[in-house]
């Protein structure tokens, strides 16, 4: 659930309009205007705007209407330019702004879309929306608490719009209020029952706070409402995993997959369960496919050469696991596998003492490593 990202606020008979060019020209336009603030779709506006550009191009309004067709284009950058030029002919101009802010919002410049939305504040303007994007802007910059100030001045205004309480239970959940955010993510499927997101978010509270069978229950919930949210198998699916239930946990893994097969993630997750389940086949076929996605991530080697090495396919470990050194997953279990496939494969000790020496500088209580160099010291 999304809201639209352009805001039209509330108090748009409060916009001043400033006259450029011909009187005649600009009344026209505001009337143009008028009905493009009033139109019921999307397809009406852009009519509205194509007019406006026709008989008043260089006036406020014109370059504002130039910035919304720049916008729906997609083309951020001319609409921030058009939005700016509006805004400069008419300083009062509340709803440049809150389109400016939206256009900066839209390319994550928060700060220039914090200042937009608060002029349009300042202004006379309090559109529960505002202060929505407001805490959004808030939440993205990492400043939790301000967010949470903006959702709950948007929520006073407008009660009754469920994301402003999805949201707000967001940021809940990321300072770990958990209860706080179980409350507004109820209140959002109280107010929509439809939520899939909210039953999906509430459900990774729940699992949070141990509460697997309430978890699940929303997973069910939110697949059941729309079967291709994403979340709701991915969050599934780890659920699973925490209660070591592997094969419902591939088996949400895998819609994962069929739903988006470019997530070399759930390829590697996957591969770890059907190496649990001892399906060592499996397992290297999803880790070949993670690394084909992603050749650049350690782990996927290093988790790989295990799969080699208890297939005895000893040569190709041994390369894995360096090639996770090389992308800088230095840990002390890698070290320890090198260690033992030049000690017990390769017979050769001075190399295997080596990369175990190297692991223990890495992690100086790592077990296997101590055990191992005790028996070579005897």
């Amino acid at each position: 659930m999304k809201k639209n990202i352009l805001i039209f606020v509330t108090m748009i008979l409060f916009i001043f309009f400033i006259q450029t060019g011909n009187a005649a020209d600009y009344e026209e336009a505001k009337i143009f205007f008028q009905k493009f603030v009033n139109a019921q779709s999307f397809e009406e506006r852009k009519e509205c705007g194509r007019k406006i550009l026709i008989v008043a191009p260089e006036s406020d309004l014109g370059y504002f209407s130039e910035g919304f067709l720049f916008y729906n284009e997609k083309k951020i950058d001319e609409a921030i330019v058009s939005y700016t030029k509006a805004i400069k002919i008419n300083p009062k101009f509340t709803l440049a702004y809150s389109a400016r802010g939206t256009s900066y919002y839209a390319k994550k410049m928060y700060e220039n879309a914090i200042k937009d939305f608060l002029t349009v504040i300042e202004l006379g303007s309090y559109d529960a929306d505002l202060y929505f994007y407001l805490g959004v802007c808030y939440f993205n910059k990492g400043l939790n608490d301000v967010a949470i100030k903006y959702y709950t001045q948007s929520i006073n205004i407008d009660p009754l719009a469920p994301l402003s309480y999805y949201n707000r239970g967001k940021v809940f959940s990321e300072i770990k209020l958990y209860e706080k955010a179980i409350s507004d993510y109820s209140k959002a499927i109280k107010l929509d029952p439809k939520f899939a997101e909210a039953y999906c978010n509430r459900g990774a509270v729940y699992n949070k706070l141990g509460n697997y069978k309430k978890a699940i229950k929303d997973y069910d919930i939110a697949i059941k409402i729309n079967p291709n949210l994403i979340e709701g198998y991915l969050n599934r699916g780890n659920n699973y995993v925490d209660i070591k239930k592997y094969d419902k946990a591939i088996k949400d893994y895998t819609k994962v997959i069929e739903l988006n097969p470019k997530l070399e993630q759930i390829y590697f997750f996957r591969g770890l369960l059907y190496y649990e389940s001892k399906k060592n086949k499996n397992a290297l076929d999803d880790y070949n496919k993670a690394i084909e996605l992603n050749p650049k991530e350690g782990s996927y080697y290093y988790k790989r050469g295990i799969v080699y090495y208890e297939t005895e396919s000893y040569n190709k470990a041994l390369e894995d696991f360096k090639k996770a050194l090389e992308l800088n997953y230095c840990r002390a279990e890698v070290f320890y596998m090198i260690g033992n496939v030049y000690f017990y494969v390769l017979k050769d000790r001075t190399q295997a003492q080596k990369y175990w020496r190297e692991g223990l500088k890495i992690d100086p209580n790592y077990k296997n490593i101590k055990n191992e160099l005790e028996k070579y010291e005897k």
